[in-house]
């Protein structure tokens, strides 16, 4: 009877630390996704103040071609590390 339920007992533990680095692990892809979104905000953002500024040089212009206002845009690239605890779930991680 006691090794019964010590095995239950471990069957729950494994389960639980199996669940905890699934939590892990969306967890840091949560974290992911949302600096993607923030930057693609930023980025629309300023795609945003660019057309504006476009618009105002064409209103400004009165309609003739105006060339100037040159914008340079970087991409910096981020490099996200993640921990797996194991294929616990037989899911393969998104990055």
């Amino acid at each position: 009877l006691l090794q019964q339920i010590q095995g239950q007992i471990n069957a729950v533990e494994e389960e639980l630390a199996s669940i905890r680095c699934e939590m892990e692990s969306q967890n840091q892809e949560y974290k992911m996704l949302l600096g993607i979104k923030t930057r693609l905000e930023q980025e629309i953002a300023q795609y945003r103040a660019l057309l504006q500024e476009g618009q105002q040089d064409i209103v400004v212009s009165q309609g003739a071609f105006q060339g100037g206002g040159k914008s340079s845009h970087s991409y910096s690239s981020t490099s996200y590390s993640h921990s797996q605890c194991g294929d616990v779930t037989g899911k393969t991680p998104l990055w």
